[in-house]
């Protein structure tokens, strides 16, 4: 003979520590006296279907093959193109595009650093004004301090700033290191040992040598300017 115990939304009750003490771990999962009523008012109504509703929101299988393709190729095509930009044309949640461009293909937002790597003749006068006007201010100084420096690097200072490093941003994969690290994980399943595939690893060098190739922007209208190398698709 079956028999109903009521369970209170209380830990306390003497009902329901009973039922602990005999079921053990099975009464762990037991619904409380509310969810009970709940329950039993919803069946009293006629509804007898104990399947769960559907939510509402998009759907959470985002991530498919066919669209981790598609936001690849339009990051391929425009590199400066935003996750809104690409939220509006998917119709996917942002949260899920910044998933599939940060952990599939293995891109990073970046802003690009214009580093000056060719004078013209006007920016080579003011260098040489400067450098003159340094040496002014050393052979009328009291103090010999800069007698002590033995090294010294070059500072190049660009006076024209075309555009923001935030406008200039772009998904690039940082490292060629990170593009072996990702193809040895599809291969082996495993990024830990690295040292331990160096066949492996010259084949897949290979690969990124014929599928990647150095990127740099040097062909500026402002002026003769470099961005930091990164690889990017052929």
């Amino acid at each position: 003979m079956a028999s109903l115990h009521r369970v209170s939304h209380n830990t306390q009750d003497p009902a329901r520590t009973d039922l602990q003490r005999v079921t053990g771990d099975i009464a762990r999962g037991l619904p409380f006296q509310i969810t009970v009523e709940r329950w039993a008012a919803r069946f009293r109504s006629g509804n007898a279907d104990v399947t769960d509703l559907p939510l509402s929101g998009r759907s959470v299988s985002a991530t498919t093959s066919e669209n981790i393709a598609l936001i690849e190729s339009m990051v391929m095509k425009d590199k400066c193109i935003t996750v809104n930009q690409l939220e509006q044309s998917m119709e996917i949640s942002s949260g899920a595009i910044h998933t599939i461009l940060t952990t599939e293909p293995g891109y990073r937002s970046i802003c690009g650093k214009w580093v000056p790597h060719k004078l013209s003749q006007n920016q080579r006068l003011a260098r040489l004004n400067i450098a003159k006007k340094l040496l002014e201010t050393y052979e009328n100084c009291d103090s010999r301090r800069l007698t002590e420096i033995i090294t010294g690097d070059e500072t190049w200072v660009y006076y024209s700033t075309p555009y923001s490093k935030y406008k200039k941003r772009s998904w690039e994969i940082s490292s060629r290191r990170q593009l072996i690290k990702q193809r040895l994980k599809e291969q082996t399943g495993n990024v830990y040992d690295v040292l331990d595939y160096e066949d492996e690893i010259s084949d897949i060098e290979e690969q990124l040598s014929s599928e990647y190739e150095e990127y740099s922007d040097s062909d500026d209208e402002e002026g003769p300017l470099r961005l930091k190398p990164f690889f990017v698709k052929k």
